[in-house]
C-alpha cells in the first residue's frame, strides 16, 4: 500500500493538504473466494491517509459540499505545510483507502481486492457519490478474476451481487444474476440472497426463484416438444403404432410412433421423466440447478440408443434423424434464453413487468452491454 510517514499517516499524496482519520479497520481474512464469507478482524486504531481534497471534491459532491460548504469541514485550514485531520470515524478504513488510491490514481488502486472487500469499496462509492469513478474500477476487479469467479460460492456470489447493485452497475448485476440463475438450486439461491443486505428490494428471493421455476418448466416443454418432432410420423406409408411408457405407477400417452423408433422413444421419455423433465416441474424442485437439468437431457441425448429402422426407412423422417444432434440443438437454443436479471425493474420492484419477461430481455429498459466478462457465461 502507499508509503507511510514516521507519524503513522499514509501518503497517498505526500504533498496532500489534507488528512483523513478514517474509522476502524476492517480487513478480511486472506481466504479464497471459493469458500464462505469470512468474519472481519477488528483493529482498534483509525487509519490516517494524507490525501488531496482537490481530489476529493472533483471527484465527490460529497466531499465538495463538506470541505467548501458551511458545514464545521468547511472551516478547515487546508494546506501542504500542516494538513488538517477531518474525522470520518464511521467509515470503513480499508474501503476508504482503496477509494482515495482511486481518486489519486496511485498504483495500490489496481491491487487484487477480496469481494468482501470490493462491497466495502461500492459502500464508500454509494456513500460520497463515487459510483462512476468506483465502477471502473470494480471492472478491472473482476477483469482480473478471469472466468475465476465461476467457482464462487453462493455467498460469495451473493456479494459480487450485492456489490453490482450499490455501485449501479447494470452490466455485472445482469451477469451475475444469470450465474446465479443457471448455478445454483433453489435451496442454493437462499445462501446467495442471505449474502445482501437490506437495500436489496423485499421479495427479490422469490422473483429469483420464479425465474428459475419458470425456466426449468421451459426446459420441460423443449423436451416434450423436440420428443414430439422426433417421434412424429409424417408419412401415412410408415409403419407406425399407438404406444404409452409406464413410469413410476403413470402412464404416459403418446402419439402414433414408428415402430422402429418404439423402443428409443420410450428410453427417452422415461430418463426425461427420471430427472423430472416431463410435464410441470414442482415448486419443491430445489436440488437440481438449470445447468444440472441441462447437462442430464445432454447426457441422455448422448446416451440414446439409435433404434431400429420401420419398413420404410427411405421414407421416414424419424428414422433419418439424428435424434443427438436434434436434443443438443434444442439445449444449445434454450442456454440463449436464459437471462438475467433487470436492475432498473428490480430497484423499482416493477413485478408484473419482471414476471412477463421471464425467457426474454427487459425490452423496457436497455440491453447489457458485451463487456468482457460476458465469454465467462457460455458454458
Amino acid at each position: 500500500m502507499a508509503s507511510s510517514s514516521p507519524s503513522g499517516v499514509i501518503d497517498i499524496d505526500p504533498s496532500g493538504d489534507l488528512v483523513l482519520s478514517v474509522g476502524e479497520v476492517f480487513e478480511p481474512k486472506s481466504a479464497p473466494e471459493t469458500q464462505a464469507v469470512t468474519t472481519k478482524k477488528r483493529a482498534p486504531k483509525p487509519k490516517l491517509m494524507r490525501v488531496s481534497s482537490k481530489h476529493l471534491t472533483l471527484a465527490s459532491p460529497v466531499f465538495n459540499v463538506m470541505l467548501n460548504g458551511g458545514f464545521h469541514e468547511g472551516q478547515l485550514q487546508l494546506n501542504k505545510d500542516n494538513p488538517p485531520v477531518l474525522e470520518l470515524p464511521d467509515d470503513d478504513a480499508q474501503g476508504m483507502l482503496t477509494l482515495c488510491c482511486i481518486l489519486h490514481h496511485h498504483p495500490d488502486a489496481l491491487s487484487f481486492v477480496m469481494l468482501d472487500g470490493v462491497l466495502e469499496v461500492a459502500r464508500i462509492c454509494d456513500k460520497y457519490g463515487c459510483q462512476p469513478v468506483g465502477k471502473s474500477w470494480f471492472h478491472h476487479q473482476l477483469l482480473q478474476r478471469g472466468r475465476s469467479w465461476l467457482t464462487l460460492t453462493p455467498s460469495r456470489l451473493g456479494l459480487l451481487v450485492q456489490a453490482a447493485l450499490t455501485f449501479d452497475d447494470f452490466d455485472i448485476f445482469y451477469l451475475s444474476t444469470t450465474a446465479a440463475l443457471r448455478k445454483f438450486s433453489g435451496r442454493m439461491l437462499l445462501q446467495v440472497v442471505a449474502a445482501l443486505d437490506d437495500t436489496v428490494p423485499e421479495g427479490f428471493f422469490t422473483h429469483l426463484r420464479t425465474v428459475q421455476i419458470e425456466l426449468l418448466n421451459m426446459l420441460s416443454s423443449k423436451c416434450q416438444e423436440v420428443t414430439g418432432e422426433l417421434i412424429k410420423v409424417r408419412s401415412s406409408k410408415t409403419d407406425h403404432r399407438n404406444a404409452s411408457v409406464s413410469w413410476d405407477g403413470n402412464e404416459v400417452k403418446l402419439p402414433d410412433v414408428c415402430v422402429g423408433q418404439a423402443k428409443r422413444s420410450g428410453k427417452l421419455i422415461a430418463a426425461l421423466c427420471a430427472v423430472e423433465l416431463w410435464g410441470k416441474v414442482k415448486r419443491g424442485y430445489d436440488n437440481v440447478s438449470i445447468e444440472n437439468a441441462i447437462d442430464a437431457v445432454a447426457n441422455i441425448a448422448a446416451t440414446v440408443d439409435e433404434g431400429n429402422s420401420c419398413a420404410n426407412r427411405e421414407r421416414c423422417e424419424s428414422c433419418q434423424m439424428s435424434w443427438k444432434n436434434t436434443i443438443v440443438e434444442m439445449l444449445e437454443e434454450f442456454r440463449e434464453q436464459i437471462y438475467g436479471i433487470c436492475l432498473e425493474c428490480i430497484k423499482n420492484m416493477d413485478n408484473e413487468h419482471l414476471y412477463g419477461m421471464i425467457g426474454s430481455r427487459c425490452c423496457r429498459h436497455r440491453a447489457p452491454a458485451k463487456v468482457l466478462m460476458t465469454h465467462a457465461l457460455e458454458g
